[in-house]
């Protein structure tokens, strides 16, 4: 394991300018999972205002809107993470995914 990037006696990476590339996956993980929720709310929103629209095709097609451009995010999110993944490949950044030990820090090895 590459010690540069341990802070403390805990040997967790430290935020610091030398350990970038330890910091970026986990900050990309995590912007990518608070997409993700948002993209769920905006198809339940979207879901939620086709099934009360009552028949009315101006709010039926609003509703179709929230769904389609909540279905484009999703599409533009996911092609984003294979764009990041086949960049950290060609950085030789080897975690994506942040691990989450027993006391609840999440870290990247």
């Amino acid at each position: 394991m590459n010690n540069s990037c341990t802070g403390g006696t805990s040997g967790f990476p430290a935020a610091s300018i030398g350990c970038v590339f330890s910091l970026l996956p986990n900050l990309i993980s995590a912007l990518f999972s608070f997409i993700g929720v948002v993209t769920l709310f905006m198809i339940l929103v979207g879901a939620f205002r086709y099934i009360t629209a009552g028949g009315d095709e101006k709010q039926l097609e609003e509703a179709r809107k929230v769904l389609i451009y909540a279905a484009i995010g999703l599409g533009v999110v996911v092609f984003s993470f294979f764009i990041m993944n086949v960049l950290f490949k060609l950085l030789g950044i080897t975690c994506l995914v942040p691990t989450v030990n027993g006391s609840g820090v999440i870290f990247c090895k």
